[in-house]
């Protein structure tokens, strides 16, 4: 079992991923991305997931944070299999539980900054005036307090990601889930962000894991494992700084 934190956690265990397996048929072969993966992530702990292109680390991602599921296999969120659950059930999980951040925005064009990062907190249905002061807190803190009304056509790289960033916090999920998140971004809002997002971390306690080909954002984190085969091992951070 690469079980990659055995050694005693002082901090509940939020999600514990057992023996996951994930394959994708292509015309000519069996691609085996998650094969037998085991994790586990302690309340309130950054972790960076390093692995070379088409490894399967989004594939780890989409499955830890409910957007898709495992052959076999558990994900355990606080003890509760979400993997047995209906797609209401998922759907209620990923609006509440987890907010996600992608390489690529994935913001609506036609609405502003403030409207993108209200969207999941309407999802969930709180009140408009509601959401659109949670989502206006956010972004001020964020450092796009004259950003609000702007489309993302209007945005930089690195300020789109920072409304990314509030749309996938809004709801105070437990667990913040970013994919690439600084993969468009040059080095100075790549360090930016991850400042934020470490600051966040601190404030707020949210337990983060960031999937990225840079083994110099995934040294900022607590603790890094890389994905290979199938399977996820710790790697000493002195070694890739």
């Amino acid at each position: 079992m690469n079980d990659s934190n055995s050694q005693g956690l002082t901090a509940p265990c939020l999600l514990e991923a057992v023996n996951l397996h994930k394959s994708y048929k292509t015309s000519k072969q069996v691609l085996n991305v998650l094969s037998g993966t085991h994790l586990k992530l302690k309340a309130g702990e950054m972790l960076g997931i390093i692995g070379a292109s088409g490894v399967g680390k989004s594939t780890l991602l989409h499955v830890l944070g409910g957007l898709d599921r495992p052959e076999s296999g558990k994900v355990l969120f606080q003890g509760e299999d979400i993997c047995v659950k209906g797609n209401g059930y998922l759907e209620n999980f990923r609006n509440q539980r987890v907010g996600f951040v992608f390489q690529f925005f994935n913001l609506l064009s036609d609405f502003t900054a403030l409207e993108n990062a209200m969207f999941p907190a309407l999802i969930g249905r709180v009140e408009e005036k509601e959401a659109r002061e949670l989502a206006e807190q956010l972004l001020v803190q964020m450092g796009l307090k004259d950003r609000l009304q702007h489309k993302p056509g209007e945005l930089s790289g690195g300020e789109s990601q920072r409304v990314a960033l509030a749309r996938g916090l809004i709801n105070k999920p437990g667990l913040l889930l970013a994919d690439e998140p600084t993969g468009n971004l040059d080095n100075k809002a790549s360090d930016s962000l991850i400042e934020l997002i470490q600051s966040l971390n601190s404030e707020l306690g949210q337990t983060v894991v960031v999937v990225t080909h840079s083994q110099r954002i995934a040294s900022k984190m607590d603790r890094v494992m890389e994905l290979s085969g199938g399977l996820i091992n710790p790697v000493e951070k002195s070694l890739i700084i």
